[in-house]
């Protein structure tokens, strides 16, 4: 993982995409995973957004969210978010392919 320098967000504005393993806006950084399991918030999940200058900060594209039972692990967790991940990605890049001008 990478914070990008301004300059190259810059030269790239509106073809970067991220994915990140928590539900933006909370839980940003390299710990999305382990933050919103700690969290005990009802929900977990992914998030592919654009990426701006911030961390975890541009805009949602597309979520998805799984409900927390009550004997979930983490390592439970990161095996199903991670499934989403292979899943919404690559669905996110080709519906904006899909419809870019």
């Amino acid at each position: 993982m990478r914070i990008l320098t301004p300059v190259f967000v810059g030269r790239w504005k509106g073809k970067l995409v991220n994915i990140h393993p928590a539900l933006l806006p909370r839980h940003k950084g390299a710990h999305g995973i382990a933050d919103s399991f700690a969290s005990g918030d009802p929900e977990l999940g992914i998030t592919v957004h654009w990426v701006d200058e911030g961390v975890d900060t541009g805009a949602i594209l597309a979520q998805r969210s799984f409900p927390r039972t009550p004997n979930l692990t983490l390592e439970e967790a990161e095996a199903t978010i991670h499934a989403l991940e292979h899943e919404l990605y690559p669905a996110t890049i080709l519906s904006l392919l899909e419809n870019r001008p």
